[in-house]
């Protein structure tokens, strides 16, 4: 096999795992990872990218000649061009990597500053590493390359009326030391990586290492041949104490003798996954208690919010959560089930933060039971609308001293073959209650889904007739979560009873 030409993005995955590397260079359709929030954070990035353009006024896009080699020509002229003062987009080749450069901008001292833009609020070490592949590259040709910067975005920056602030918006670092203190690994590590990706797919076992720095989007081809009984699905399972279980020769929970347990959680789902266990769900002594004060009657909500990088609201800042949807399932104390919900209007371009919060403070008015929720962040969604509208903050209070948090009462009372290891409620719901799921939901069937359906709206770039299909499967899929939540919870109270 020839040798192939890498990409920076391909580099830096080769330093999680060569087997990583592989499938980013041969076979990058096999990404498993959310494709709806993939979608929405490579256009968000794009809007960052834009923006940050702002600060090279007179800049030239590479990328408007084309691809290929017509592409790198035209960069090569512009960098002879004294009048051009900044390059966008340039892509290069050398040393058989492949990088494409946000801004090269023309120094007046002479030679160019390497610059990355990146649409998250820090610079991270993924980032420096990217960065560092590009300078390899652009001074093996010959490239006067004396400063590099990671621009990223201000996270303080509050939106006002108009086009977005560039100077306010963005945070320019100066990495320069950093990158010249680890450019000489890219030299040291290339030709493993090269060699990766040039041979036949390496045979790296799936382990802890695929989720670290990131989860690794290949991971389901990986461990595509491991059962539910491996190891790696045991809860708060460790690093060192995976590899110290596989050192023994143990493969499967099933095999593992309780003392192998680190907390109660791992002695639960040891139980549940031993040979003869009669349901496959082990309930600690306490689940009863933990579940008191959580009704029913009782109510079950839950939130979708919308989180732009590039904030759309006037008052609002990057990455601020904008509460859009909620659904309310409640259970009285004759066990009939209702059900109520709220989803703004986005089409109007108005923050619908204070209708959500006057909507629910209205739907659980005059009640005292409690409000069942799967996370802290209703709770901190509250006290942020109570911090915003003060004259809504006492009624929010008094909502979330009502909030009933299910998770860490699952995480705490019971574990089922069926996890896999996950507490997620979208896991935990379908083992409690076989035939419960999300499957059957189409264009919305996760929390990023619903911000990228939002986003469309929000952008005003849907018609009427798909803007109605939107919201209808927006709102399907916020009832199907507190459903979930009807479904954990009596499920619980039955484990409870049965377990007395």
């Amino acid at each position: 096999m020839d040798t192939p030409a890498i990409s920076s993005h391909s580099y830096v995955a080769g330093l999680q795992c060569l087997r990583r590397l592989w499938l980013e260079t041969h076979e990058p359709a096999l990404r498993s990872d959310a494709a709806p929030i993939r979608v929405f954070v490579r256009d968000e990035t794009r809007r960052v990218v834009g923006i940050a353009r702002d600060l090279f006024p007179g800049g030239v896009d590479v990328a408007l000649a084309g691809r290929g080699l017509a592409a790198q020509e035209r960069a090569q002229e512009l960098l002879a061009d004294e009048s051009a003062p900044a390059l966008f987009d340039a892509r290069f080749e050398f040393d058989r990597l492949r990088v494409r450069v946000d801004v090269l901008e023309r120094l007046p001292t002479g030679g160019f500053r390497l610059c990355a833009i990146r649409g998250s609020a820090t610079v991270k070490q993924a980032h420096l590493d990217q960065l560092v592949v590009q300078l390899h590259v652009l001074r093996g040709l010959g490239i006067d390359i004396r400063a590099s910067e990671l621009i990223h975005v201000n996270e303080s920056y509050s939106r006002r009326d108009g086009p977005i602030d560039a100077v306010a918006f963005t945070v320019r670092r100066d990495v320069t030391e950093d990158a010249e203190f680890l450019l000489s690994d890219v030299a040291k590590k290339l030709p493993d990586m090269l060699a990766a990706a040039a041979g036949a797919e390496p045979a790296i076992a799936a382990s802890p290492h695929c989720r670290r720095p990131t989860p690794c989007p290949f991971f389901a081809r990986c461990s595509a041949d491991r059962t539910a009984d491996w190891i790696y699905w045991l809860p708060s399972m460790r690093p060192a104490q995976y590899h110290a279980l596989r050192e023994t020769g143990v493969e499967t929970i099933s095999g593992l003798p309780p003392e192998a347990a680190t907390n109660a959680r791992q002695r639960r789902a040891i139980s549940a996954h031993r040979e003869g266990h009669p349901s496959g769900i082990e309930v600690a002594p306490e689940l009863a208690s933990l579940l008191r004060g959580g009704g029913p009657p009782a109510y079950y909500l839950d939130f979708e919010t919308y989180n732009p990088i590039v904030p759309v609201l006037v008052d609002t800042l990057p990455f601020q959560p904008i509460p859009f949807q909620w659904s309310l399932h409640r259970i009285d104390a004759a066990s009939q089930l209702t059900h109520r919900d709220f989803l703004a209007d986005a089409a109007t371009g108005e923050d619908p933060s204070r209708r959500f919060a006057e909507a629910l403070i209205e739907a659980l008015s005059g009640g005292a039971e409690p409000i069942l929720v799967y996370s802290g962040y209703e709770a901190s969604v509250l006290r942020a609308l109570g911090a915003r509208f003060g004259e809504l903050a006492s009624e929010l209070r008094a909502i979330v001293a009502r909030l009933f948090d299910l998770l860490p009462v699952v995480r705490a009372g019971v574990y089922a073959r069926d996890f896999g290891g996950s507490f997620s409620i979208k896991s935990v719901a379908p083992a409690l209650e076989p035939g419960f799921g999300y499957s059957d939901l189409e264009e919305v069937a996760d929390g990023g889904a619903a911000a990228v359906a939002l986003g469309r709206m929000f952008a005003g770039d849907v018609d009427d007739a798909e803007r109605a299909r939107l919201r209808e499967a927006l709102l399907a899929y916020c009832a199907r979560d507190t459903q979930a939540l009807v479904v954990v919870h009596r499920a619980l109270c039955r484990l409870a009873r049965a377990s007395d």
